[in-house]
């Protein structure tokens, strides 16, 4: 959004159509668009402001002037959803907003509705308290049965978890052999074949 011009320029232009020039004319002697020149005489005229006005939208919002039934309504009920104050506002004062719209509203006063999930309301009433005690009476251990790395290779009771894969030779080859010792062993009877 461009900047409004400096208040030095509104006066001149004002002055001048104030001595007689017309619109126009102001316009094109200080170098500004002619409806932007048309405006700030008429509204001169009209309602006698010479200053810019704020830029932007303006600042308030239609929630404002029902604020405190909003607040009454969240102390009277401390788990209220946005979706029940939405219903709650279009019954009771006939204004028509948005979910999100309300949210924006609340968070801008410092209401959030975030549930606190380690602790619900209502956690602590004598009926949900008893059905909440048989429900973790009734469940298995929480606790999982771990394996940890140095017991991975042994079971429980101390047999192997898994057997260990046989070793794979080459026929007529010795299975404790490394590759490096068989390479060389072929090595050693092609040249005893060579010499011979």
């Amino acid at each position: 959004m461009s900047r409004a011009y400096g208040n030095d320029l509104r006066e001149r232009v004002l002055d001048a159509a104030d001595a007689g020039a017309s619109a126009r004319s102001v316009a094109a002697r200080f170098g500004i668009g002619v409806a932007t020149a048309i405006g700030r005489i008429r509204r001169a005229r009209e309602t006698g402001e010479r200053t810019a006005r704020r830029q932007g939208k303006p600042r308030g919002s239609r929630l404002d002037a029902h604020e405190a039934l909003i607040v009454s309504m969240i102390e009277e009920q401390k788990d209220i959803t946005l979706n029940e104050m939405v219903a709650r506002l279009q019954d009771e004062v006939d204004i028509i907003i948005s979910r999100s719209g309300l949210n924006v509203w609340l968070r801008g006063r410092g209401f959030t509705f975030k549930k606190e999930t380690a602790h619900a309301l209502k956690q602590d009433r004598p009926d949900v308290l008893k059905r909440r005690e048989d429900w973790f009476d009734g469940q298995l251990s929480t606790q999982k049965a771990c394996v940890y790395r140095r017991d991975r290779a042994l079971n429980q009771d101390g047999t192997p978890s898994r057997p260990l894969p046989a070793r794979r030779t080459l026929p007529g080859r010795h299975a404790t052999w490394s590759f490096a010792a068989r390479q060389a062993m072929q090595g050693i009877a092609e040249r005893g074949k060579l010499a011979s």
